[in-house]
């Protein structure tokens, strides 16, 4: 028997410096030693120099540098540590040790376990010696442990990799990368699981050294549970990569909420992916580039799910600038959960980027651009959430394109909650945008000074729009797109609503000088679509376009019956179209058209008290005796300053005589109108058709006194 009967007793820094420290402290307490280039059983005494060693004992292990080595335990006794050195090992069977386990040398040693159980009482340590790589494989069996620490010197590298049974760590934190509050210039420790299970009781740490490197890595398989915290790049300027490409990774505790950092040490990096069906989740908060210019990416890809209570993707401490980088990438049927916020654009100065092209991204509150500049683009896939803001917190800035996919929001849109720097909504293609309750503008605050919505494409469907706080105007720019309005809102009701009190609405809840909802019309013109459902418009409808004519705005109502009612004047240059199903009202006295309004075939009618047709305006009406005939209901009449072109026309061939109401309830009066009647032909002309035109409960007047009617088929 050895006269030192327990390393760690008599060399109390073993496992805390160099392994050649460790391997002198060991020689002068006669631990023992397996032999170096043997091969064969731990109960074989020539492998050992002659005696096997006992109970309590430390274990060094060397082997030629480079060389493998096989060892077999047969013996079941617990050892008091065990250092493995220069060379490589294969191992097989069980192994004890009361202290910890050292896997170090200069000379790069690699472990493999092929089977067996590895019982270690305190701390598994790879990676010491400065400038060199250390490697442990568990290919088989169970390994269980207080610690792990990898990569534990400037330049070292500690590797441990993970394939089969289960991994099971105690009570103090794992280091993966260095140590906090050392200065250990790249430091390395990587920690890979592709199989079996692993749980952490105490904190998953990586990169916790100034200027260290810490990965992870889940490729292939594995089930890893955290009952604690973890900190992905807590060192100062620390690089961190973080891939969970299978199986599943959870950050749960049941005694309390561990929190999780990304890059949250100052200039420090962190990558994380979660991807090919594996799954992320925490059930409390995730913190993304915490301290100055800390940078953060995070892929959820190919269908992985990433899930959280909470989830700041650049975090706001306290509102001190911190110039902090995020970016969060959905591809190919990835999932982001956020139950509760997502925070992006939050920092004081910090800078984001979120894509969203596939895959799903399901938040309760999700809250764009408060302190920060946030760009959000979407091209395909699903946003849905519970509410959404933008520039909550006064200097930040949102940037939101929607080139395709659907933006459901079930409850309030928010833009400009406070006064940011700008908020821009482009609505492109055949995005949408959906709101179950009302788009608020302003909230405590003035809205900020730059917030524009612009509908170059695709849907926009909101219950109402509402301008509450602040002196600076919304604008809605169409350019292409819809404005489709629906009654089916959930949640509290904001204040305003129309006279009728009907959900859907655009209206001011501020004095009459102060901000307002203002629409503008461009070169690609936009439809509003009623869909059978009523809609007051309390705002100037405008011409945006500087030079030329623009677009026109189209009326739509699918299904039938929807009613737009308009309080001010047609003021902008292209036409208005009411089609099939829908009604305009202009509800106050004294309406004008400025420009071409068209009744499609279907249109319900045009509404007015009296409507009055400027110069350079005109009227088509179309008529089909499929989807119903149109009419403009004045009841005080129709009014024109100078003669105007009206054009009548039928999309289908008359046949039979025909009665049409034109103008109901008032008369056509003034300089009276040209009427131009037109047929369309289909198939020929049946030239016994005729085409009457009647005004009910009034006078048809054309001049002053008299005139022609040409009919042209």
């Amino acid at each position: 028997m050895r006269n030192c009967t327990r390393l760690v007793r008599i060399c109390p820094g073993y496992g805390r410096g160099t392994f050649l420290a460790a391997l002198i402290c060991s020689l002068a307490c006669n631990a023992a030693e397996w032999q170096s280039g043997a091969n064969g059983t731990f109960s074989n005494g020539a492998n050992w120099g002659g005696t096997v060693p006992a109970a309590d004992e430390a274990l060094v292990f060397s082997g030629p540098s480079g060389a493998w080595t096989s060892i077999e335990n047969d013996t079941a006794l617990t050892y008091g540590s065990a250092a493995f050195g220069a060379g490589h090992f294969l191992f097989t069977g069980p192994l004890n040790v009361s202290g910890g386990i050292t896997i170090d040398s200069p000379d790069n040693p690699v472990v493999v376990k092929k089977s067996g159980d590895w019982a270690v009482g305190t701390t598994i340590q790879i990676g010491l010696a400065a400038n060199s790589t250390a490697v442990f494989t568990n290919k088989s069996g169970n390994v269980s442990f207080v610690n792990i620490n990898l990569g534990q010197a400037a330049g070292a590298k500690g590797v441990f990799v993970h394939e089969s049974g289960h991994l099971a760590a105690g009570t103090t934190a794992n280091n993966i990368g260095g140590r906090y509050n050392t200065t250990l210039a790249n430091a390395e420790g990587v920690l890979e699981i592709n199989g079996g299970t692993a749980t952490f009781n105490r904190a998953l740490l990586l990169g916790e050294s100034a200027n260290s490197i810490g990965r992870y890595f889940q490729r292939t398989a594995g089930d890893v549970k955290v009952n604690d915290w973890c900190r992905f790049g807590r060192g100062a300027g620390s690089y961190n990569e973080v891939v969970i490409g299978s199986g599943t990774f959870s950050i749960d505790n049941g005694s309390h909420n561990p929190q999780t950092f990304l890059a949250q040490g100052a200039n420090s990096k962190c990558v994380m992916t979660v991807a090919n069906g594996a799954k992320f989740t925490s059930t409390y908060y995730v913190y993304c580039g915490y301290e100055t210019s800390a940078d953060t990416t995070l892929f959820v890809t190919n269908n992985g799910s990433f899930t959280a209570r909470r989830l700041w993707l650049t975090s706001y401490n306290n509102g001190s600038p911190k110039k902090v980088k995020g970016r969060l990438e959905l591809r190919d049927g990835g999932t982001l959960n956020v139950s509760e916020n997502l925070y992006i654009g939050n920092g004081m100065e910090s800078s984001d980027t979120t894509i969203i092209d596939g895959g799903a991204l399901n938040v309760g509150h999700f809250s764009i651009g408060n302190n920060g500049d946030s760009v959000v683009v979407m091209e395909k896939g699903t946003i849905t959430a519970q509410e959404v803001s933008t520039g909550e917190r006064n200097v930040g800035s949102a940037d939101i394109t929607v080139n395709g996919g659907k933006f459901s929001i079930s409850g309030m849109f928010e833009p400009g909650r406070g006064a940011s720097k700008f908020c821009v909504i482009n609505l492109n293609n055949d995005g949408e945008i959906e709101t179950g309750n009302v788009t608020q503008f302003g909230y405590t605050g003035d809205v900020c000074a730059n917030l524009r919505m612009n509908l170059n494409g695709g849907v926009f469907k909101t219950t109402g729009l509402v301008h509450n706080k602040g002196a600076n105007n919304a604008t809605i720019n169409f350019n292409g797109g819809t404005l489709k309005i629906h009654g089916d809102r959930t949640g509290s009701k904001p204040d305003g609503t129309d006279a009728a009190g009907r959900a859907c609405f655009i209206h001011h809840n501020v004095p009459a000088n102060a901000g307002r909802v203002v629409f503008k019309i461009l070169e690609g013109g936009g439809t509003i679509d009623v869909s059978g459902n009523f809609y007051h418009v309390f705002i100037p409808v405008s011409s945006g376009v500087a030079e030329g004519s623009d677009g026109g705005l189209a009326i739509a109502s699918d299904p039938a019956g929807g009613t737009l009612t308009m309080t001010n004047s047609l003021s902008y240059t292209g036409p208005t179209t009411v089609k099939a199903g829908a009604t305009l009202a202009l509800a106050d006295s004294g309406a004008e058209v400025s420009n071409a309004l068209v009744l499609e075939a279907g249109a319900t009618n045009v509404v007015a008290t009296t409507l009055s047709f400027k110069p350079g305006s005109s009227l088509s009406m179309e008529f089909s005796s499929v989807k119903g005939d149109p009419a403009i209901t004045a009841a005080a009449g129709v009014t024109t300053d100078e003669r105007i072109p009206v054009t009548y026309t039928a999309d289908t061939t008359l046949r039979g005589s025909m009665t049409k109401t034109l103008i109901g309830g008032g008369s056509i009066h003034g300089l009276g109108a040209g009427f131009r009647l037109a047929q369309a032909t289909e198939g020929g002309v049946d030239t016994t058709s005729r085409l009457e035109l009647r005004v009910e409960d009034g006078n048809l007047v054309i001049g002053k006194k008299r005139g022609t009617c040409v009919c042209i088929r």
